[in-house]
C-alpha cells in the first residue's frame, strides 16, 4: 500500500518526469553532436522534402498500428482515444526496452476501455505482436523474393566485419537471453502461447484478421518507407533489398539491446549496414535522421497524449 501511495504522489510523478527529461538529454546529447559533426561536412545537404516525407511515414505508421487494434478487438474501440494511445507508446517505448513500454500502456488501457481483466487485455497485446511477427516475415521474404538479391545481402554482410559482428552478436544475444534465463523464457513462451489462443479465435473472423494483417504488413512497409525517406534526406542512394538489410540490421540491435528502443545499439548497427551496402560518407548523418524522426520527435506528442490519458484515468 505504500508503495502504492508513493506512485500516486504528486511528489514523485514530478521527480519521475524530471528524471526522464534528464536521461533525454543525456542520451541525446552525444547524438546531437554527431549529426552536428555530420551536417558540417561541406558534402551534406539535407531535403526537406525526404524529411517531411519521413514525418508523413511515421504518422501514418501510428495509423496503421491503431487499426490493426481496432480488427483483433472483441468490442468496438472508440477510434480517438485508441488513437491517442497509439500516439503515447511514443513516449512509454523510451521508458523501457523491446517494446515493453507500449505493452503495458496498451494492456492498461484496454482493460479499461473494454472492461476486460488485465489478462484478458494482454492477450490481445499479445496476438498484436504475433501478426506483426507474421506481417514483419512476410512482407520481408517477399521483398527479397520479388528483388532476387538475398545473395547480395549476404555479400555486403560477408563483405563487412563490423556489420556481420554486429548482426550475428545481436542474433546471439537475443538467444542467449531466451535460452538462459528461465523467467524470461517461460514469460516468452507464455505470450507466445497466450497470443496463439487470441490467434484462433480471430480465424472465426477472417475479415478482422484479414484487415489486422494487411494493417501491420503496412507498419513495416511505412516503417521502411521511414527510413528510405530519412536515408534520401542525407542525400544518400540505396536500393531496395539494401534499405532492407539496414533495416534488419537496426530490428536485430533492438532485440539484443537492454536500452529503450535499442537507443545506440541501433545507431551503431544501422550505420555499419548502411556504410557496408552503400560505401556513403553521409551514413551516419542519414540513420541519424530516421532516429530523430522516429525515436526522439514521437516523445513530445507522446508525453502530452499519455497525460491525457493519465487525467481521464484510461490507465
Amino acid at each position: 500500500m505504500r508503495i502504492k501511495a508513493l506512485l500516486k504522489s504528486r511528489k514523485f510523478q514530478i521527480t519521475f518526469q524530471v528524471a526522464i527529461v534528464a536521461l533525454a538529454v543525456f542520451l541525446l546529447t552525444p547524438q546531437a553532436k554527431s549529426l552536428a559533426t555530420s551536417w558540417s561536412d561541406a558534402s551534406f545537404k539535407l531535403e526537406p522534402f525526404w524529411l517531411i516525407a519521413a514525418i508523413v511515414a511515421l504518422i501514418a505508421t501510428n495509423i496503421s498500428a491503431l487499426f490493426v487494434f481496432l480488427a483483433i478487438s472483441p468490442k468496438k474501440l472508440p477510434f480517438v482515444q485508441t488513437f491517442i494511445a497509439q500516439i503515447s507508446t511514443g513516449f512509454t517505448n523510451r521508458l523501457a526496452p523491446g517494446g515493453i513500454g507500449a505493452a503495458g500502456l496498451y494492456t492498461f488501457f484496454l482493460s479499461k476501455v473494454l472492461k476486460i481483466p488485465k489478462t484478458d487485455a494482454a492477450l490481445l497485446v499479445g496476438a498484436n505482436g504475433l501478426i506483426g511477427y507474421i506481417a514483419f516475415n512476410i512482407t520481408t521474404i517477399g521483398i527479397f523474393a520479388l528483388s532476387g538479391s538475398i545473395g547480395k545481402a549476404f555479400d555486403v554482410l560477408w563483405g563487412n566485419p563490423l556489420a556481420l559482428a554486429i548482426v550475428l552478436a545481436a542474433i546471439g544475444t537475443a538467444v542467449t537471453l531466451l535460452l538462459s534465463i528461465k523467467k524470461l523464457r517461460g514469460g516468452f513462451l507464455s505470450v507466445i502461447g497466450s497470443a496463439r489462443k487470441t490467434f484462433r479465435s480471430l480465424r472465426k473472423r477472417p475479415v478482422r484478421l484479414l484487415l489486422a494483417l494487411t494493417a501491420s504488413t503496412g507498419i513495416t512497409l511505412l516503417t521502411l518507407s521511414m527510413l528510405y525517406a530519412s536515408i534520401q534526406a542525407a542525400g544518400v542512394s540505396i536500393t531496395l533489398d539494401e534499405l532492407l538489410l539496414v533495416y534488419i540490421a537496426g530490428m536485430l540491435a533492438v532485440v539484443a539491446s537492454p536500452t529503450p528502443s535499442g537507443l545506440g545499439a541501433v545507431e551503431l548497427a544501422m550505420t555499419a549496414a548502411l556504410t557496408a551496402a552503400t560505401g556513403a560518407s553521409q551514413a551516419l548523418a542519414a540513420i541519424l535522421i530516421y532516429r530523430i524522426v522516429s525515436f526522439w520527435l514521437p516523445i513530445i506528442p507522446g508525453y502530452a497524449c499519455f497525460r491525457y490519458l493519465t487525467k481521464k484515468k484510461l490507465l
